[in-house]
């Protein structure tokens, strides 16, 4: 099994409740260098981060503490670039996270910080040609 099977086991929550994140790089929000993967349950207020290899880390994001989020592409992914506090995170996630349940709250609670280009950019990354449009996009 994966870390992700073996989580929404333990936790007894399906697939589509969570969002996974993968680090772009280290930073002062979730601890971890590049690739470190969290798995994130979105509540009302708060994002709830399991650190996927150490579920004793566990960090809690309010909603209220970003202040700025843009979507970009690069080596083949969707990332969202934010500022959490006064602090920078950059993470990326497969485009079945970015649809389901979890994913599209994150999305619909940043969507103040986001531009119509950050808008259109997440819908053409995720549509119906995505992998295409993520592939020739990353390649420019």
């Amino acid at each position: 099994m994966s870390l992700k099977s073996d989580f929404l086991t333990k936790h007894g929550i399906s697939e589509n409740d969570v969002f996974e994140i993968i680090l772009g790089d280290a930073n002062n929000v979730l601890p971890g260098g590049t690739w470190q993967s969290y798995f994130a349950l979105m509540g009302e207020d708060t994002i709830t981060c399991y650190k996927a290899n150490d579920e004793s880390t566990v960090i809690e994001l309010s909603y209220s503490s970003f202040t700025k989020a843009e979507f970009c592409l690069g080596s083949g992914n969707l990332w969202l670039q934010c500022n959490v506090g006064e602090d920078f995170l950059a993470f990326c996630s497969t485009k079945k996270n970015w649809l389901n349940a979890a994913g599209q709250k994150l999305v619909g609670k940043l969507d103040s910080f986001l531009s119509e280009e950050d808008k259109k950019l997440f819908a053409k990354a995720t549509g119906k040609f995505s992998a295409f449009y993520v592939f020739f996009k990353s390649m420019l």
